[in-house]
């Protein structure tokens, strides 16, 4: 008999505890949350850039190009031209320099030293470095051919 009273006892006091525990957890100031960061980023995406690749005077097909870029949101907003002429106007300079290479043969076009390539052209046409990166969304070749089955 003694037993099922110290037992129950132990119980109650188990119980009390841990109901006790709970309540001074619950209540207990919370950690504020981390600071928002200073700056928002925002990405963009440019429009579509045909380019035609031609070899010896005819064209053998059309470069297809997007890109997306990250930049500073209030300081985008705050520029009076937005950088996607400036950016697209700069790819077709980078493919267009190249004129060595194949373009239909996309796979020999360096994308991180493109993207990079961009970025700072961009940044010093614009006169401030507000385009933090420069991501290539879609890099295709399509041929004559299938143009004409579209």
């Amino acid at each position: 008999m003694i037993r099922a009273a110290v037992f129950g006892v132990w119980i109650g006091a188990v119980a009390l505890g841990a109901s006790t525990g709970a309540g001074v957890i619950a209540s207990a100031p919370r950690a504020d949350k981390p600071a928002a960061s200073a700056t928002t980023l925002e990405s963009r995406k440019t429009r579509s850039l045909q380019a035609p690749v031609l070899s010896h005077g005819v064209v053998q097909g059309y470069l297809v190009a997007q890109f997306v870029y990250t930049g500073d949101a209030a300081a985008l907003k705050a520029l009076p031209v937005a950088p996607d002429a400036f950016l697209l106007d700069e790819a077709l300079r980078y493919l267009y320099a190249r004129g060595e290479a194949d373009l239909s043969d996309i796979s020999r076009i360096k994308v991180d030293e493109l993207t990079g390539l961009l970025r700072e052209r961009v940044n010093a046409r614009l006169g401030v470095a507000v385009v933090k990166e420069v991501m290539a969304h879609e890099l295709t070749f399509v041929s004559r051919e299938q143009v004409r089955k579209q």
